[in-house]
């Protein structure tokens, strides 16, 4: 009797490992599944980024080569015309180029791609970090103190966004008070999306209330509920508040 009271009991402590076990590996799995859907996000974005910006040099390179061909176009015929040498008169500085060439110049030439390149990238970060229809919607009235204390604020520039409710929200949370970034931060702007298309929230800003809750001492979790409930709750517009992202140093501003 004994025995069979001892087999059932090693019978339910191993159906209690497994399913412990189990529920490691599912959770496990998830968090996986979230790291690759993160990187997608990131690789994603960056591709995008470097697809404007070849865009715009390859746009400059155009021009220049336009303007070659023109040139190079203008000289044949006057050469073929063998027109008679013109007075010297003000005009644009001419240039030797190998074969005998002598081509008028412009802006263009004295262009550098390469820093074309790193003045294109950064104008197009400040740019997305710095919209001014952003700035048309903020409550310009909110004060953080009634909401936040100082070591909240921490003397970071804390607005108050009103966002109409049109399709969806579409921004991505990541961090939490428990985690080591220790605070909710937009991960992601989905383009499109209605914060997107209001332009007052970045990747990088810290969400800090939403709808009158307040959020800094929020997990991940709670918070991302938060946010839905508010979105998908009754009303026209949703009120978030954040704490603008500091703007990010570059290399070629050193």
């Amino acid at each position: 009797m004994d025995t069979l009271q001892e087999q059932r009991k090693n019978k339910k402590e191993m159906e209690f490992e497994l399913k412990l076990a189990r529920e490691k590996e599912e959770m496990y799995e998830r968090e996986k599944q979230l790291k690759i859907n993160r990187l997608v996000q990131e690789v994603s974005e960056t591709e995008r980024e470097d697809l404007e910006e070849s865009e715009k040099v390859q746009h400059w390179v155009e021009r220049l080569c336009q303007t070659r061909l023109e040139q190079i176009t203008c000289v044949e015929n006057e050469s073929s015309e063998l027109s008679p040498p013109q007075s010297p008169t003000s005009g644009p500085a001419v240039k030797r180029f190998p074969g005998g060439l002598h081509l008028a110049t412009t802006d263009l030439d004295d262009i550098n791609l390469d820093e074309v390149m790193r003045n294109t990238s950064h104008a197009s970060r400040i740019s997305r970090s710095s919209s001014p229809l952003g700035f048309q919607k903020y409550e310009e009235e909110f004060d953080p103190h009634s909401m936040f204390t100082s070591e909240q604020i921490n003397g970071r520039d804390v607005r108050l966004l009103r966002i109409k409710k049109v399709g969806q929200l579409d921004i991505a949370l990541e961090g939490g008070a428990d985690s080591p970034l220790g605070k909710l931060v937009v991960s992601s702007v989905y383009e499109g999306g209605a914060a997107d298309k209001h332009g007052g929230i970045v990747p990088g800003d810290e969400l800090m209330a939403v709808n009158g809750k307040i959020l800094t001492d929020a997990p991940l979790v709670q918070g991302q509920n938060s946010l839905a409930r508010a979105w998908n709750s009754g009303g026209d517009w949703i009120d978030v508040v954040i704490a603008v992202s500091p703007p990010k140093q570059y290399e070629d501003e050193v």
